[in-house]
């Protein structure tokens, strides 16, 4: 007779243990009532499944029962500390306890994998309310991707992944890193075979939203991976629009948020087709906000190709200049009429994580929460590309041209540089305790304006401040801000500068060590 035709054992355990007959007697057999034993008694009920377990078997069996009671145990207390809006404690102590490994499997769509990624929401988002923020809705769209009801499992790999690769990242685990991007690897697959079958629907569009945000935490070679997602992106949404496009989450999607994320990333090179889809009508404080930088692209691409002979397209150029000048003016106004102009700091009055702006830019500004910090830190920042631009659209227009101290470059360059560090200035708001790191992933765009502009003006200490704060991302869990501020440092390297920069480098070694 095979093993697997054996009837499970019905005799008690000490019976079962010398392999002698035993008459089932209650509560005590026969055989351990003569030998003046204890009886210790008869499988329960879930042990006569198995067919006479060996030991190894019965302790395997009594791990799994002890891990599925430790996960319900985890949902519990994630229920119900999500319910107190309260941060769940997550029970992997990320190194700081060598005993306690990652456990060997985490199941996407596990409560386990729940509470790696609650973990991931407080950790990456800010303590304090975030959705006031009217320049960007990852909180929202992300956390609600995440609670879907059912999800398929491309979309459970994307979403585990996510918090394993950045929860990996922020902590330097590796263990948790490399279970990521093994799960992202995973999704990867599984999106090229739907694309390849031509199967569109939500879940793709929820999963590249997901894959763009892996690509903000781990981009370990280049800005290549980032930039082909939101073109990928960009191009499923072109081609295929969802059902149920009437629903807040897919709204929010299809509507401004992606759509500022191409106009910030392809500010120079959008195609025909990706700038018609960028004007679609919309309406909002983002969709306008969106539609200013379209149109920003648009003359900085008619001033590159200009021919400053002739006059007539110079003028057509300066009227659209000023044009947009008057947007600019009107939204200013509208951000003042909300928020009101904001005040200052004193000399270490603020406590923040990156180093001050006092001596170089000027105090930090006040704000009431990160939304309004990052409005105006994106509206000078944008101003910084825009009114020097504007400056030289000018100067195309003069009929004779005056005598400079400085060349129009140079001016256009100053310009830039009086913005741009009125932008800086909201960024220690931005990094204080609690606001976590999804507060300087947004100011990362200005803080990638201020290299470019302080390395045109070859303003090396100001330039060493926006290297140090993006070191500072980079440490926060953000990758993209790490390969930034390296193609920035190689650029200045190969243009012969580093010798200028070198001592100050060192001496931004010593801040970023010390923090």
């Amino acid at each position: 007779m095979s093993a697997a035709s054996k009837r499970a054992s019905k005799s008690c355990s000490n019976c079962r243990h010398v392999k002698r007959r035993c008459d089932n007697q209650r509560p005590s057999c026969g055989q351990c009532v003569r030998a003046k034993q204890e009886c210790r008694g008869y499988r329960d009920e879930w042990e006569k499944v198995f067919r006479d377990q060996t030991n190894h078997t019965i302790t395997r069996s009594k791990k799994h029962a002890m891990k599925r009671d430790w996960n319900d145990q985890q949902y519990t207390l994630v229920l119900s500390q999500c319910n107190d809006n309260n941060k769940p404690e997550l029970s992997y102590k990320f190194k700081d306890d060598p005993a306690q490994d990652l456990p060997e499997t985490i199941a996407p769509g596990s409560m386990v994998a729940y509470q790696f990624f609650a973990s991931y929401l407080n950790s990456y988002f800010p303590s304090q309310d975030s959705s006031s923020c009217p320049l960007d809705m990852s909180d929202t769209i992300i956390s609600g991707i995440h609670m879907l009801p059912r999800k398929t499992p491309m979309l459970e790999n994307a979403s585990s992944a996510l918090s394993f690769v950045f929860l990996g990242k922020l902590h330097q685990d590796k263990s948790l890193l490399r279970h990521g991007l093994t799960l992202y690897t995973q999704a990867l697959g599984q999106m090229s075979r739907k694309l390849d079958r031509k199967a569109y629907s939500d879940d793709i569009i929820y999963t590249c939203v997901l894959f763009d945000q892996i690509e903000t935490h781990h981009c370990p070679e280049s800005l290549t991976d980032w930039f082909s997602h939101i073109d990928g992106l960009t191009a499923i949404m072109q081609s295929y629009r969802s059902k149920d496009i009437e629903s807040p989450l897919m709204n929010a999607i299809y509507g401004p948020h992606h759509k500022l994320k191409v106009a910030l990333s392809r500010s120079m090179h959008p195609s025909g087709s990706t700038l018609a889809w960028l004007r679609e009508p919309g309406e909002g404080f983002l969709h306008n906000y969106v539609q200013i930088l379209v149109d920003v692209t648009s003359v900085a691409c008619a001033f590159g190709k200009i021919n400053p002979s002739d006059r007539q397209a110079c003028q057509l150029l300066l009227i659209e200049g000023l044009a947009l000048q008057q947007r600019y003016e009107e939204y200013y106004t509208y951000i003042l009429s909300i928020y009101g102009e904001p005040s200052t700091y004193g000399r270490d009055e603020l406590k923040s994580r990156i180093p001050t702006t006092c001596d170089l830019f000027g105090p930090p500004y006040k704000f009431r929460s990160v939304g309004e910090a990052l409005l105006y830190a994106w509206h000078w920042k944008s101003c910084s590309y825009f009114y020097p631009l504007l400056y030289q659209i000018k100067n195309l227009n003069l009929v004779e041209a005056p005598e400079y101290d400085h060349s129009p470059q140079d001016v256009a360059s100053r310009i830039a540089a009086i913005y741009i560090s009125k932008a800086l200035r909201c960024l220690p708001y931005c990094a204080q305790e609690g606001m976590n790191t999804w507060a300087m992933s947004l100011g990362t765009f200005s803080v990638t304006q201020a290299l470019r502009v302080f390395s045109y003006t070859r303003d090396w200490e100001r330039f060493i401040w926006s290297h140090q704060v993006m070191q500072y991302c980079g440490n926060m869990g953000l990758d993209r801000a790490t390969r930034i501020q390296r193609e920035w440092w190689n650029y200045c390297y190969h243009r012969r500068v580093a010798y200028n920069i070198l001592s100050l480098f060192n001496d931004s070694l010593l801040y970023v060590s010390s923090n």
